[in-house]
């Protein structure tokens, strides 16, 4: 009996892990009503991979009779960290790219993607989204936001309205060639949207037309002219919009659904199918297909509107003679890019006239917005979370133009800026901070042993070896003794060496005092480390320490070591490294002492000056100028801009001591010469 199967099936596999019982199991394990399948666990890595192989081709092959596609994906997420990483990948890629219902793609898409290609796909696709936004800003003089297609599908589209622009990356995410530059092309022709047919008149004409059966007319006519404005304003633009015109109307290829495709080619529909080299779509009532071969048979066999398109928007011409398109051509005027809003709608008009019923194909055809990409292919290439996607957006451009959303004080969320101008504002604002003794102190003790630590490290830096001549124990000759020794029988005649102190050092710390230094309590930390510094050079005659606190807008002068005001520093503002490291540097070049090493104690966060600002002045005071710049982080840093860095962890602060000792050690030796 076959329950009696499944019993003994059930008995082999827990207790023997034989898998003989395997396809008896099987049935119960692509069946929705079993409990559970915990005798998976018992067999062998390879049957195990063997099992849930079997279940995703039951699954994606033998359909839904066979197994449910959610429940295989259920049975692989329960047991995948049980089969070796390429099995569960590949399981995992093979449900993304072939299963056909939502839900088991998405569970897939999570799985099949690492961290790392999905940190370098948001990496990718913010910066050409952060490109669009600097655009927007010039062309506009406004900051629009760019998100990722919604449900609508589409290549992308854009709300006059409003200023946030939706596009698909997926021509970048696919690999098309290209790709960039077609979604640059796409973010510009949607800013022309804005700046030239986004006045309220416009949005008026724009609901007008709709009305009447004509917006996507009239967005083919708005689409040439705001084209010629931008290939008139700058040539990479006219670039970029070619390659999106040619993605668009010859090479995209897309799922459309087969009820809109002969409604919009109606009596063309025979000719225009037989022609094209039609695909199988993943949705069921639908068809996939190249635009671009649609409308070059639609051209071939006639139809009017199809060769107008053609002609306008691909500059092709009126190569078939055809009086018609002769004769729409003529009605867009040479000057169509010096029309205003209502002069496009005329012209919409009178093609309308012109064209009949044949404007229906502009629905589908007429440009990147009737374009429309599959569910599938948005799990496949996309599945990027948008807000994931716009904080990456804010790391590129600078914070100093997005809106600080948050009350004073809070701290909405942790941004870099990674723009890549090097320029940055010089602060002209210096407090001086007077010094808490009481407040000193305590942070003194927590940190006396570690500051003990490193003077050792400081006292060592200036000890150096000098030769001695006319000594009677040494390492050398001394040649110009030879004589004294032949004549008076002076025995004095080698060279000792005698270790002499001589530190010479200027050693400048800076702390970021900037808002997000609170999160994690890390501007308590730098205090402490801050401290630390001035209580282990202090009995050091031949180090000059300076320390100071830095905003956005301020510096905050925090003296000396024998008068240390660094624990009155507080969190407040923005951040602007590169002006703070301009300051103390100024102040080390003017020092008499030979070695200058500026320290930044700092969380890796500047936000009034760039990355490159930064890393180019540390650069330029390294080589040019002979200052050694090294940097504390108090959190792990996501850009590097200081060649030398120590990490300050709390747990293991003998070891953040010893790494900064010995490196500012290094970095003073060097400067020395010693």
């Amino acid at each position: 009996p076959r329950q009696l199967r499944r019993l003994a099936a059930h008995h082999l596999a827990p207790l023997r892990g034989d898998p003989h019982g395997l396809p008896v199991l099987f049935e119960e394990l692509a069946t929705e009503a079993s409990p559970e399948w915990t005798w998976l666990g018992s067999l062998s890595a390879d049957a195990r991979g063997d099992a849930l192989t079997a279940l995703t081709d039951a699954a994606l092959i033998g359909g839904l009779g066979a197994c449910a596609e959610a429940r295989a994906v259920t049975v692989l997420d329960d047991v995948a960290d049980e089969l070796p990483a390429a099995v569960a990948a590949g399981l995992y890629r093979r449900t993304l790219d072939e299963a056909t219902t939502v839900a088991a793609r998405r569970a897939a898409a999570t799985r099949a993607i690492t961290a790392l290609d999905a940190d370098a796909r948001l990496a990718q696709v913010a910066d050409v989204f952060a490109w669009g936004i600097r655009r927007g800003r010039e062309l506009t003089g406004r900051m629009f936001r760019v998100h990722l297609v919604g449900k609508e599908r589409d290549l992308g589209h854009t709300y006059l309205s409003e200023q946030r622009i939706f596009v698909s990356p997926l021509p970048l995410l696919r690999g098309d060639p290209h790709g960039r530059e077609i979604v640059e092309g796409l973010l510009l022709h949607e800013l022309g949207h804005h700046v030239y047919h986004g006045a309220p008149e416009a949005r008026a004409l724009w609901a007008q037309a709709h009305q009447e059966g004509l917006g996507s007319l009239l967005n083919l006519i708005a689409d040439e002219h705001l084209e010629r404005n931008l290939r008139a304003r700058d040539p990479g633009f006219g670039d970029r919009l070619k390659r999106l015109g040619a993605y668009a109307f010859q090479h995209a290829r897309q799922e459309i659904a087969l009820a809109v495709l002969l409604r919009v080619l109606g009596g063309s529909a025979a000719a225009a199918l037989i022609a094209a080299d039609l695909e199988v779509a993943f949705v069921e009532d639908a068809v996939r297909l190249r635009r671009g071969a649609v409308l070059a048979e639609l051209d071939r066999v006639g139809h009017p509107l199809a060769r107008f398109t053609r002609a306008l928007r691909l500059g092709k011409g009126n190569r078939a003679g055809d009086p018609r398109v002769a004769a729409a051509l003529a009605l867009v005027p040479r000057d169509l890019r010096h029309l205003d809003m209502r002069g496009l709608y005329d012209v919409t008009r009178r093609l309308a006239a012109l064209f009949g019923g044949a404007t229906a194909i502009a629905d589908v055809f007429g440009g990147p917005e009737g374009h429309a990409d599959g569910e599938r292919e948005l799990d496949v290439h996309g599945n990027l979370d948008d807000d994931d996607l716009q904080q990456e957006i804010e790391r590129i451009l600078d914070p100093r133009q997005l809106r600080r959303d948050g009350p004073a004080g809070r701290v909405e969320r942790l941004c870099i800026n990674v723009n890549p101008d090097e320029a940055f504002d010089k602060i002209g604002r210096v407090e001086r901070i007077r010094s808490d003794a009481a407040a000193h102190r305590a942070l003194a003790v927590d940190v006396r042993r570690h500051a003990d630590r490193l003077r050792a490290y400081l006292d060592q830096l200036g000890l150096r070896w000098e030769p001695v001549h006319a000594r009677t124990q040494g390492r050398a000759l001394d040649r110009t003794r030879l004589r004294p020794l032949v004549t008076r029988a002076d025995p004095r005649i080698l060279i000792a060496r005698q270790p002499v102190r001589r530190t010479d050092l200027f050693l400048g710390t800076l702390i970021d005092c900037s808002g997000s230094m609170q999160v994690g309590a890390n501007l308590d930390r730098a205090k402490r480390f801050a401290a630390l510094i001035a209580e282990a050079v202090r009995p050091l005659r031949g180090v000059e320490a300076r320390f100071f606190g830095f905003t956005d807008a301020t510096i905050f002068d925090a003296g000396d070591a024998d008068d240390c005001g660094v624990a009155a520093l507080e969190c407040g503002g923005g951040n602007n490294d590169a002006a703070a490291l301009w300051h103390a540097a100024s102040l080390a070049a003017s020092s008499p002492r030979r070695a200058r090493v500026l320290v930044m104690i700092s969380d890796g966060l500047p936000t009034e000056c760039s990355v490159a600002a930064l890393r180019g002045l540390v650069t330029q005071l390294v080589k040019r100028r002979g200052i050694v710049c090294a940097q504390v982080a108090v959190r792990p840093l996501e850009e590097r801009c200081f060649p030398h860095h120590v990490l300050l962890d709390d747990e293991r602060p003998d070891v953040a001591v010893a790494g900064f000792g010995r490196m500012v050690a290094d970095l003073a030796r060097r400067a020395l010469s010693i």
